[in-house]
């Protein structure tokens, strides 16, 4: 089995790199950025134990692979006709849109999709038949643009018409419709959704949350994902903490604690879902990075959340968790945003525990550079993981 990841170092640029065959017990890939910092040495096998990634793409990425060095990190990733998409932020000529196809780079969209405000592209997922990504746009709103391949249409435009809807946070299909998370500092993030109805750009889009979830520190929407048979949305709240809110179609409603109890977990970076539960990291500065699971069970909120690994596991400048992927369903990695000495990459079976007892780092910290600080976007293909990178040298994969 192959895995590849792409790391993110925040300012400083992207690396993509290749973990290859010999991965102990690895049907699983990590994907996008939650992956779990140190966890107590009794429980974590050291990074002597490290896989060994080869890079596939280098500093943003570089000209024998196309990638602009302005290009100073990926935000988002998906796969769309059996290729793989990363969108970069290239601030301040704008971000862009790059397909990788058996080793090979392509960059399909202008600069910015011909706007230098249109600084990054940050979300990412396929929807009727079509890539969709969303943007940041800090002067008139972000933007939601699809690709068939060929054509680049905006489907959306200026905020959904709030212009303080600053990015396109994350993206997510859910019951046949597509559902978009923006980042807003005034009001608090918002939750849009479309079926795709009416031309270019849609014309049934619709807020289907309050402003901030009734909360303005809520000023935007981490990461959203199917969880049994609802909608799961994280954000950000700088003040009291992440929240975790469930949607059935009809409301919203919290279904954890703020910050899991501690105001310290500022966000909740990312969610994923591995067996049956429900798992939630968290953006500390204070102590490290946490990982939180649910069954979902009683509430709310759900009253069996458990923390699975030791804080920052076991290093408190490993900050933030993100993304969270799952490979074959056997394996779950999380990968930690750490500017001191790079990201690390954690992989475990769920074994043991809570915390789980398994963790074990599976790559040298920032990929034997400490400018790798941290990897935001994932996407799995396959059997191999990818992730995406900033690094002040440019992006790498």
């Amino acid at each position: 089995m192959q895995l590849v990841i792409s790391i993110a170092q925040a300012g400083d640029g992207l690396e993509l790199r290749d973990r290859g065959a010999g991965c102990p017990g690895s049907s699983a890939v990590i994907s996008s950025i939650l992956m779990m910092a140190l966890v107590m040495c009794c429980f974590f096998a050291t990074p002597a134990m490290a896989d060994a990634w080869n890079v596939v793409a280098d500093e943003g990425i570089d000209s024998s692979h196309g990638f602009n060095t302005p290009q100073q990190e990926v935000q988002s990733a998906a796969v769309f006709d059996s290729d793989l998409y990363f969108g970069t932020m290239g601030s301040p000529s704008g971000g862009q849109v790059w397909r990788y196809d058996a080793g090979s780079w392509a960059n399909v969209t202008a600069t910015g999709f011909g706007s230098s405000a249109n600084l990054g592209a940050c979300s990412m997922v396929v929807y009727n038949s079509r890539l969709h990504v969303g943007t940041y746009k800090s002067s008139t709103g972000c933007e939601v643009w699809r690709y068939d391949g060929i054509t680049w249409e905006r489907v959306a435009q200026s905020g959904f018409g709030d212009g303080s809807n600053h990015r396109a946070y994350s993206m997510w299909v859910w019951n046949s419709q597509l559902y978009v998370g923006t980042y807003n500092f005034t009001t608090g993030c918002e939750v849009w959704r479309t079926a795709g109805g009416g031309g270019v750009p849609y014309t049934d889009w619709e807020q289907v949350n309050s402003d901030g979830f009734g909360d303005d520190e809520n000023i935007y929407v981490s990461s959203m994902l199917t969880f049994g048979t609802e909608l799961v949305a994280g954000t950000y709240n700088g003040i009291t903490g992440g929240e975790v809110w469930s949607y059935d179609g009809g409301s919203w409603t919290q279904v954890n604690t703020d910050g899991f109890g501690d105001p310290n977990n500022l966000g909740v970076y990312d969610l994923g879902v591995f067996g049956s539960r429900l798992y939630a990291g968290t953006f500390n500065e204070s102590t490290g990075c946490e990982v939180w699971g649910s069954a979902g069970t009683g509430g709310p909120p759900y009253s069996d959340w458990e923390q699975v690994n030791a804080d920052g596991f076991g290093d408190a400048d490993n900050q933030g968790a993100r993304p969270i992927e799952v490979v074959a369903g056997s394996e779950m990695y999380v990968s930690t945003f750490n500017s001191s000495t790079g990201c690390e990459v954690w992989r475990t079976a769920g074994v043991g525990g809570p915390p789980f007892t398994d963790w074990v780092q599976v790559n040298s910290d920032g990929f034997g550079d400490p400018r790798n600080v941290g990897a935001s976007a994932g996407v799995v293909s396959g059997t191999a993981l990818y992730l995406g990178a900033a690094n002040q040298k440019g992006c790498e994969v």
